[in-house]
């Protein structure tokens, strides 16, 4: 049966092997047939049984190597922190133990020409600038442009 779980199938060809049995006296030409049948049905559930003990171990295989893992992730990290310990965080020799060091950080100039330009604002369609001329009080920033709605 295409499309079917093989719990399914075995269930079925179970279900027509009991049925035929208690008929095989009216319809003999099926004995062999039967006896294949059941034949097949003990091996598959052999088979599914199998299966299922395969499949936990396989968890447990499973459990235990994410538990390796995990210890060896947390060893490596303790190892490592302990060789930047000694050499330094930004020693170039940390590579041959597979360790990145930490890049030094750029200076910036005392010109400004790292920094970028400021970028001036987009203008809102529909919102019309307008300028303020009202007097700005001693030590007030002045404001020289707000949007007014319209």
């Amino acid at each position: 049966m295409a499309g079917t779980s093989f719990a399914d199938d075995v269930r079925s060809w179970d279900l027509l092997n009991k049925a035929l049995k208690p008929v095989l006296g009216d319809m003999p030409h099926l004995a062999p047939e039967q006896a294949e049948l059941e034949a097949l049905i003990e091996q598959a559930k052999a088979l599914d049984s199998e299966q299922r003990v395969l499949r936990g171990k396989v968890q447990d295989a499973t459990k235990k190597r994410r538990d390796v893992q995990l210890k060896g992730i947390e060893l490596r990290e303790r190892v490592a922190v302990q060789i930047k310990g000694k050499l330094g965080p930004t020693n170039k020799n940390l590579v041959s133990y597979g360790i990145r060091a930490r890049k030094l950080p750029k200076r910036r100039k005392k010109d400004g020409t790292d920094t970028p330009p400021p970028v001036p604002p987009h203008p809102t369609p529909g919102v019309e600038v307008q300028a303020l001329s009202a007097p700005v009080a001693h030590g007030a920033q002045e404001v020289t442009s707000a949007p007014v709605p319209k």
